[in-house]
């Protein structure tokens, strides 16, 4: 049976070994998922014809996807991915999603009408 009286506070980059020893050894901060935006459009009603831009921030971004009504439309590896869409009217999804190497996924969804 283990038993710990140690009531020392620790920084989260010092690790405490079995027998009491310590190690400064840097612990990488938890790798957060990509943050992601349609910068365009930014309304819901769009012709039939428009721009969609997507922004991602995270520095190890592998990559966007577009895409619309559940096809995929575009991909890229780099922020912004642009991309000019020809639909027809009514009601449609665009979904955007983004993937840095660690494997975090971010999506995000926009629901357009076109006219």
């Amino acid at each position: 049976m283990l038993y710990c009286n140690d009531t020392t506070t620790y920084s989260s980059n010092t690790s405490i070994f079995f027998d009491g020893t310590e190690s400064s050894i840097p612990v990488p901060p938890p790798n957060e998922a990509p943050v992601l935006r349609f910068k365009f459009p930014n309304t819901t009603n769009v012709s039939t014809k428009f721009w969609t831009s997507i922004e991602v921030e995270d520095t190890d971004l592998k990559v966007i996807r577009l895409f619309l009504d559940g096809k995929q439309l575009r991909k890229s590896t780099s922020s912004p991915l642009n991309k000019y869409i020809r639909t027809r009217r009514g009601k449609h999804t665009l979904r955007a999603v983004a993937v840095d190497e660690a494997g975090n996924k971010t999506i995000e969804i926009l629901e357009v009408i076109a006219s």
